[in-house]
Parts: C-alpha cells; sequence; structure tokens
C-alpha cells in the first residue's frame, strides 16, 4: 500500500524576552486534541509555504496576513497511512491583531521554549506534536 506524503508548516510568533506564541488546540481536532501547539496547517497541493501561512493566519488566528522569516528546520514522521514532513518558519512580520477561531485554537499563551518545554511535559506527560519537536530542537 503507497502511503501519502503531506508537507505542514507551523508558524513561530516572536513575542517579547524570548517569547513565542502557543495555542492550544481544540478538542474537536482529530490529532492532538486539546494538545498546547505551535500554530500550524498542511500545505495544499497547490500551496507554497507562503500562500498556506497566510491560510492559516487568516483562518485559524484572525490576522490579516503573514510574511515569512527563516526555516528553523524540519523533521519526517511515518505516521503509519501517511509520511509527513513539518517545516517550522519564523514570522518576519504580520498585520492584523489575534482573534483565534475557536474550531481551531481555544487558548494562547506567550512562553518561552523552557516554559513550552515545562507546559508539554505537566499537561500532556512530554508528548507533543511534530511542530514542537522541531521548535525545541532548533538552536
Amino acid at each position: 500500500m503507497k502511503k501519502d506524503n503531506k508537507n505542514a508548516i507551523s508558524l513561530i510568533f516572536h513575542g517579547e524576552e524570548g517569547k513565542v506564541l502557543i495555542v492550544k488546540r481544540s478538542d474537536a481536532k482529530e490529532s492532538f486534541p486539546g494538545f498546547w501547539s505551535l500554530p500550524s496547517t498542511y500545505i495544499h497541493d497547490d500551496e507554497s509555504p507562503l500562500e498556506a501561512a497566510n491560510r492559516l493566519a487568516q483562518r485559524k488566528l484572525g490576522i490579516d496576513s503573514v510574511s515569512l522569516g527563516r526555516s528553523i528546520g524540519s523533521n519526517k514522521r511515518d505516521k503509519g497511512d501517511l509520511v509527513l514532513t513539518m517545516e517550522d518558519f519564523e514570522v518576519a512580520s504580520f498585520t492584523g491583531e489575534l482573534k483565534l477561531d475557536p474550531d481551531e485554537y481555544t487558548d494562547l499563551k506567550w512562553l518561552t521554549k523552557d516554559g513550552l518545554r515545562k507546559l508539554l511535559e505537566v499537561e500532556h506527560d512530554g508528548k507533543m506534536g511534530q511542530c514542537c519537536e522541531v521548535f525545541l530542537a532548533s538552536p
């Protein structure tokens, strides 16, 4: 059986004092429901990473647009029926104000890397999605 290959991106919004935006996934999400994560989405076949980032920004975060900075890394994971490649991008700038779509994300926090590690350990026994793995492994 041929496995489906998918690409996804996550966005790293930098805040003050080395903090980044972390969102809590809706309990209705199919994968990692109720988990804290970076904002992320699949890249559709006809999209560039920038187009996917702007779709994510508009639909899930309620902001108008983003411009991407550098990629901080990626990884590939075999999930049984599909192979997912996740790439984390820094957000260089954005326009608009954050307004979460509650069907996607129910809360947000600004945390340091250490704060995110601790949150994932306390709330999820250290379990995390690929986007957090890439981010936490980055320098």
